[in-house]
C-alpha cells in the first residue's frame, strides 16, 4: 500500500528513497507531445506501461488522446476502470484465462489486440464467441525490432483473411513499432529508421487494401522516435510512453527539437552515511531499474553513482573531495522509467518543494 503521505509535505519532509514528479516539467512534455501529434495530424496513444496509473493515464485523456496502449490484460483492466474507452494491447495474449478477461472487457470499453499467428486469432476468436463481443485485431509487422511480428505482405495477407474468417474479430489495422530504434542516438539514424518503417507499413496496406480488406489505422512509434515518426507521415498514431517522464537512457539521445522533453521524473534520496571520498544514500536496487545503467545525479555532474546494492548506493567525486554532507538529499534519474517505476506503490506529483498528490501505481506488477 502507498505510504500515507500528505498533501502540502515539503520536500524536506519526505521518507526516501520515494518516486517523485515535478508537476510543471510533466504539463510541460504533456503539451510538447500534444503539439506534436496536432502540428502533424496524428492521432496520441500513449503507452500506459511506462506509467501504469489510471491517474496519469487520465491526464492523457483528458488533453486529448485518443486512446492508450497497455502491453498486459491487468493494465488493460485498470484502465478500462479509470474509464479509458479506446485500449489496444500492443503484445500478444495466447493464455485462455488472459483472453476470457479480456473479451469480458471488451463490452465496457473498446479493446485492440495484436496477432502474428493464426493460433493467437482462434484463441481470441473463441474467447470473444463465448460471451459475444468483438475486439479490434490489429497484424503486428516486424519493421526492424526483429522480435514479434509477420514479415512481409503474403504473410500479412494471409493472416488478415484468417482474420476475417474469425467470429468476434474486427481487423482494424496494423501494429508497426520498431523498438530498437528509440535508443538510436543521433537524429539521422532515427530517421532512417522512421522512413523505413514508413515504406514497409504503407506497401503492406495498399497490398490489404487491394485485397479488399480493411485498413484503416497504423499505428506505432515511440518516444525516441516520436518526431522522426511523425514527420516521416507513415503512422496513424504514435505510441509514446516515456515522454511523461524521460530517463538517463533517452537523455543520451540527440534531439533535433528546439523544445526538447525534459526529466520530470527523480527518486529523492538521503546521504546516510559519509567519508571524505564518498557519500552513501538510500536507494539502491530496489528503488531503480539497472537494466540502462546506474542513475545520474541530477545537479551533480561530477558525482557518479556506483556500487549499488539492495539499500544503497554509493556518490563518489570524479575528482576532489566529497561535497555532500549527512542528511542532504539527492535527486537521482533513473537510467528506465518504466521498470523503475514498478518498483513502486506511488509517485508523488510535485508542485515545487510541496507535495500535491499521490499517484497510485495501480496497475504495478506482471499482471
Amino acid at each position: 500500500m502507498p505510504k500515507p503521505f500528505k498533501s502540502g509535505t515539503q520536500l524536506s519532509e519526505l521518507e526516501t528513497p520515494v518516486a517523485i514528479v515535478e508537476k510543471a516539467v510533466l504539463q510541460r512534455n504533456m503539451q510538447r507531445m500534444k503539439l506534436l501529434a496536432e502540428t502533424h495530424n496524428i492521432r496520441l496513444r500513449p503507452h500506459f506501461k511506462c506509467h501504469k496509473a489510471s491517474g496519469f493515464a487520465r491526464m492523457q485523456f483528458e488533453l486529448g488522446a485518443a486512446g492508450i496502449c497497455c502491453q498486459t490484460a491487468g493494465e488493460a483492466e485498470v484502465a478500462a476502470a479509470a474509464g479509458i474507452p479506446d485500449i489496444l494491447i500492443t503484445n500478444q495474449v495466447l493464455h485462455p484465462a488472459r483472453l476470457a478477461r479480456l473479451a469480458l472487457l471488451a463490452g465496457k470499453t473498446r479493446i485492440g489486440l495484436c496477432f502474428d499467428n493464426p493460433k493467437q486469432v482462434d484463441a481470441a476468436s473463441a474467447a470473444v464467441q463465448k460471451v459475444e463481443t468483438k475486439i479490434d485485431a490489429y497484424i503486428e509487422l516486424d519493421v526492424g525490432g526483429n522480435r514479434c511480428g509477420v514479415r512481409g505482405s503474403d504473410a500479412a495477407i494471409a493472416l488478415a483473411a484468417h482474420i476475417s474468417q474469425s467470429p468476434g474479430l474486427h481487423l482494424r489495422g496494423l501494429q508497426a513499432y520498431h523498438g530498437a530504434a528509440q535508443h538510436l542516438r543521433k537524429p539521422a539514424e532515427r530517421r532512417r529508421a522512421a522512413s523505413a518503417v514508413a515504406e514497409q507499413s504503407g506497401a503492406v496496406r495498399s497490398r490489404l487494401t487491394q485485397s479488399g480488406f480493411d485498413c484503416r489505422i497504423i499505428t506505432g512509434g515511440g518516444t525516441g522516435t516520436c518526431v522522426e515518426d511523425a514527420e516521416a507521415g507513415g503512422l496513424s498514431e504514435l505510441q509514446p510512453g516515456s515522454y511523461l517522464f524521460m530517463d538517463g537512457d533517452y537523455g543520451l539521445n540527440e534531439t533535433s527539437l528546439s523544445d526538447p522533453f525534459e526529466h520530470s521524473l527523480f527518486i529523492l534520496a538521503t546521504v546516510i552515511s559519509t567519508r571524505p571520498e564518498h557519500a552513501v544514500i538510500d536507494a539502491g536496487l530496489k528503488s531503480m531499474a539497472f537494466d540502462c545503467g546506474p542513475p545520474r545525479i541530477f545537479g551533480h555532474d561530477r558525482l557518479e553513482y556506483r556500487n549499488a546494492s539492495d539499500e544503497h548506493g554509493v556518490l563518489v567525486p570524479v575528482s576532489g573531495p566529497n561535497p555532500l554532507r549527512l542528511g542532504d538529499r539527492i535527486k537521482l534519474i533513473p537510467g528506465h522509467c518504466d521498470p523503475t517505476i514498478n518498483l513502486h506503490d506511488a509517485i508523488l506529483l510535485m508542485d515545487g518543494d510541496r507535495m500535491e498528490r499521490v499517484i497510485e501505481i495501480d496497475a504495478r506488477g506482471p499482471r
